[in-house]
């Protein structure tokens, strides 16, 4: 039934690019967490995910330009993301001899990576403030509709934990909730109809019960991150009063795990009281064989990259050096670094490494400007903070894995900045550059801007 769902949506897709480009926005925003039930190669050598993106893109390109401040603009980083991953390729090929290197897999990984990236360029050709909020309602609707599959597969087919269709594990799926019920929050606070009220905190319920059944400790720590960045801009107070809450009912002795499923405490407390222990020289005691690798492959990629600091290994070839680091009872069992700014400066340098927080302090300063500029527009202001705490727990999560390769979390994540920037584009003021940047920390991120950047 979902295939099918999939597989009509799409159809749907191409129909009103074509003839209504703005609902086919809408469209495919809903299709993305799907994209992974469409066929693999619908056209020989090209795939689903390329003929969507690439007929958005040169459709969009044939609408009317959109101005962006070079302050605000993530095109420069994406495009030295972009040449730095290929140039980090090409050297594999030319010069690195990897026994095992498939060099057209790798290849075509940068392409599916970068193309559900490209969504950010397509996204910022929409024109009307109010169709941003209905992108925002569709990626919602999207994130809403994979949490009600994975509520199926609770009922129907559970294993133990869910991973709902977006590809990847159950940490990626937890992620992928983790991040985007922001989305939820945002849409919750600034809606004034008591039906789609409704409907929103319907749809949380769900990615709730989804990011819980997970099961994935990295996907709540990211939660709690974004929530704590989310309420020290949107709600101060609420935040001291939850923090004054949980705080008495630890000082009273409360159960906190009464609070929670069973099978999400037994996931957390596994961490310490599993049954593959493993003792790690690094903490000096024994901690879950699954925790334990993910200390030993950061160790590891900290030993290429003291080989090769500025350019890395080369793209791709992690798991083929990996072995030479670890134990191969250890690495039998995973072949990444589970830490993506890790696995980024292994494989691609500090080169690499500079090029993807470039892309996240641009993301970063949208979203404080969106907070600060539009100080009259309450639903802006609540965007601008979602922006940021998506951002923090985007970092975060990828501490805990590679979430930035997976192209659905990647995909809505650029979306939602190439919309938070449009919405600030509404206003045309300029200054320069110079005053974007904040003085003396977080707390003079008060300060309110005058004008946009030139």
């Amino acid at each position: 039934m979902v295939v099918a769902f999939a597989y009509a949506l799409a159809l749907v897709t191409v129909y009103l690019l074509l003839t209504r480009f703005q609902y086919g926005l809408y469209s495919l925003a809903v299709l993305i967490p799907f994209i992974e039930m469409l066929p693999a190669s619908p056209v020989p050598g090209i795939n689903s995910v390329t003929v969507l993106v690439g007929l958005g893109l040169v459709l969009a390109l044939t609408r009317e330009r959109v101005f962006v401040p070079r302050a605000l603009s993530l095109g420069p980083p994406i495009i030295a993301l972009l040449v730095i991953t290929l140039v980090s390729w090409a050297g594999v090929v030319v010069f690195g001899r990897v026994p095992g290197y498939d060099v057209l897999e790798n290849l075509f990984t940068i392409k599916r990576w970068f193309t559900f990236i490209l969504l950010y360029f397509i996204f910022l050709r929409i024109r009307e403030p109010e169709s941003v909020w209905g992108c925002l309602g569709a990626i919602w609707l999207g994130v809403a509709l994979e949490a009600l599959v994975a509520f199926y597969q609770y009922k129907t087919a559970f294993t133990g934990r869910l991973r709902g269709t977006i590809g990847g594990n159950q940490n990626d799926f937890g992620a992928f909730l983790a991040l985007y019920m922001i989305v939820g929050i945002v849409l919750f606070l600034q809606e004034r109809g008591k039906g789609r009220k409704i409907a929103i905190g319907a749809g949380l319920f769900l990615a709730g019960f989804g990011l819980v059944y997970s099961l994935s400790r990295g996907a709540y720590l990211t939660f709690v991150a974004a929530m704590v960045v989310f309420l020290y801009f949107r709600a101060r107070r609420a935040a001291f009063v939850i923090g004054a809450v949980v705080g008495i009912l630890v000082l009273v002795g409360v159960n906190l795990q009464a609070l929670f499923p069973k099978a999400a405490v037994e996931r957390v407390e596994a961490t310490y009281e599993g049954r593959d222990m493993v003792y790690v020289p690094q903490l000096g005691m024994e901690i879950e064989l699954s925790a334990a690798s993910r200390i030993f492959y950061a160790q590891a990629a900290l030993g290429m990259i003291k080989k090769s600091p500025i350019w890395g290994v080369g793209f791709g070839t992690f798991v083929h050096r990996v072995q030479r680091y670890l134990d191969p009872s250890i690495y039998s069992k995973r072949n990444v670094a589970h830490n993506m700014f890790l696995q980024i400066t292994s494989e691609m340098g500090l080169l690499g490494l500079a090029a993807f927080l470039w892309i996240i302090v641009r993301a970063m300063r949208v979203g404080r400007w969106l907070y600060r500029y539009a100080d009259r527009d309450t639903a802006a202001r609540t965007l601008g903070v979602g922006l940021i705490a998506i951002t923090v727990g985007l970092m975060v999560t990828n501490l805990f894995g590679n979430r930035f390769f997976n192209g659905m979390i990647v995909g809505y994540y650029f979306i939602i900045v190439a919309l938070a920037t449009r919405i600030l584009m509404t206003r045309q003021e300029d200054v320069t550059a110079k005053d974007l940047e904040p003085q003396g920390g977080i707390d003079t991120w008060s300060r309110k801007p005058s004008t946009l950047p030139a």
